[in-house]
């Protein structure tokens, strides 16, 4: 297939609502289309997406990760989705899992889910600013971090998600980044307003998780909005409809 061939078909694609892009033709689209400002809900509250990347047959890690299904690209993604949102929200496990690093001053507030206050205190990143830990009503956390905590032994996302939505500026949106399990809870309390997914060209068979882990069974419809095609990966954003 020649690059003319390759444009009429990127053209032709343009159906309906659904923005679809090349990488090969426009390689600014990731910035364009994933870094607008973003509208709230009627009632004012920001929206929250979730980005995560999977394998074609659903795996969202290798080996305990999700770094080997990424790739450049995605990589722009994910700090695309950062630097609009205004407040990045994940699991203490995902932090842990891939060595997530101190926050730039400049950039989003972190939010850190964790029920038993497994982080590493001293670590640059638990230090941060820039932190606040939602948590429960009796977990150690240290003197001078940031909490969130609920009135009982679990964590109430619904009600941290509300108190967080305060700190999220004008344009941006509550950016949640996983771990299976808090995605899980997030999809329970019907939460998720926008998946973006990144589908990475590699089979890895296991038994990984899936996005979603523990949640009862929901039945939540989502319309597709975009479609990026990238060198290995393929960039989809799916939006709720209510």
């Amino acid at each position: 297939m020649d690059g003319d061939e390759i444009d009429v078909i990127h053209r032709s694609c343009h159906a309906g609502n659904v923005i679809t892009a090349d990488l090969r033709l426009e390689p600014n689209a990731i910035e364009r289309i994933y870094g607008s400002p973003r509208t709230r809900h009627g009632d004012n509250r920001p929206m929250l997406e979730l980005c995560m990347v999977s394998s074609m047959d659903g795996s969202i890690a290798v080996d305990g990760r999700s770094g080997p299904l990424s790739g450049d690209q995605d990589r722009r993604v994910l700090a695309t989705l950062r630097r609009r949102s205004g407040m990045v929200l994940v699991g203490a496990g995902t932090v842990r899992a891939e060595g997530y690093v101190e926050p730039r001053p400049d950039g989003p507030m972190f939010a850190v889910v964790t029920a038993r206050g497994e982080l590493d205190w001293d670590s640059a990143f638990a230090q941060s600013p820039n932190l606040i830990v939602v948590t429960t009503a009796n977990s150690d956390i240290p003197p001078g971090i940031a909490t969130i905590r609920s009135q009982s032994a679990e964590v109430d996302l619904a009600n941290a998600i509300a108190e967080l939505a305060s700190m999220v500026p004008d344009g941006g949106f509550i950016h949640a980044e996983g771990g299976a399990m808090l995605n899980g809870s997030l999809a329970s309390h019907d939460l998720i307003d926008v998946l973006n997914l990144t589908i990475s060209g590699r089979l890895v068979g296991g038994d990984a998780s899936r996005i979603t882990e523990g949640a009862p069974p929901v039945n939540h419809d989502y319309e597709i909005t975009h479609i990026i095609a990238g060198d290995e990966h393929l960039f989809t954003r799916w939006s709720r409809r209510r």
